[in-house]
């Protein structure tokens, strides 16, 4: 469940694709539920999500909120997100499920409008403080895409993960993103799988382990209840 941030390059369908081309993988089924500029707020209030928890015993629901949100400090967090993402956790525990944070991943120059001279490193490090405190309060694992944006940027500096408008994510992205949740929810390592998305065979190769290695240390020992 998200918003743009989920739906380019139709990201969900990518992390299915991963585990089509795993040898000796489960079967996995992943779905979007998303709308534009939605966040945790607007998706509580959706009729339509419930039914969609209805339609299949889901093992894990990924919440996905606005970009910025979980960058806005403490008091913002409290008030505008908490609330909310504690209803959609209960909804997402009644109906059997587990929820999942889909830690997103900071702009290509931060958010200057709202934090003047910000980059993307601490964006980012606000988006990890925010997604972790918000993990601890939902007792809910984190997804740490972000962090594999960032731990890539550091191995390659000059890496382009950023569409035109520098915060949605172009194919590179969408297919990081899509290895950190295989990585994760299939418990698997996404480099046994032949699916490049479309990438160079070197390029996902890079994304594939950089997932592997971000989730192994920050992701997949928290997953199960």
């Amino acid at each position: 469940m998200g918003n743009s941030f989920t739906f380019y390059n139709s990201m969900p369908a990518l992390v299915h694709r991963l585990a089509e081309a795993d040898e000796g993988a489960p079967p996995l089924f992943a779905v979007e539920y998303t709308a534009p500029n939605w966040n945790l707020h607007k998706a509580s209030r959706n009729d339509g999500l419930t039914d969609v928890l209805s339609e299949a015993r889901w093992d894990y629901v990924v919440l996905q909120d606005n970009s910025q949100f979980l960058a806005l400090g403490p008091e913002w967090r409290r008030r505008e997100v908490y609330p909310f993402a504690r209803e959609l956790e209960r909804e997402v525990s009644v109906a059997g499920s587990h929820t999942v944070l889909f830690m997103t991943w900071g702009y290509k120059n931060g958010d200057p409008r709202n934090f003047p001279g910000d980059t993307f490193d601490a964006m980012q490090a606000r988006l990890r403080e925010g997604y972790g405190d918000l993990g601890a309060e939902l007792f809910a694992p984190v997804a740490p895409v972000g962090l594999a944006w960032e731990e890539a940027l550091r191995r390659e500096p000059g890496l382009d993960l950023w569409g035109r408008d520098g915060r949605h994510p172009n194919s590179s992205g969408s297919y990081l993103a899509a290895c950190v949740f295989y990585a994760m929810l299939a418990n698997r390592d996404p480099t046994g799988s032949a699916f490049t998305g479309g990438l160079d065979t070197s390029e996902a190769r890079f994304f594939q382990s950089v997932a592997a290695e971000v989730v192994s240390e920050h992701g997949r020992a928290s997953i199960g209840r």
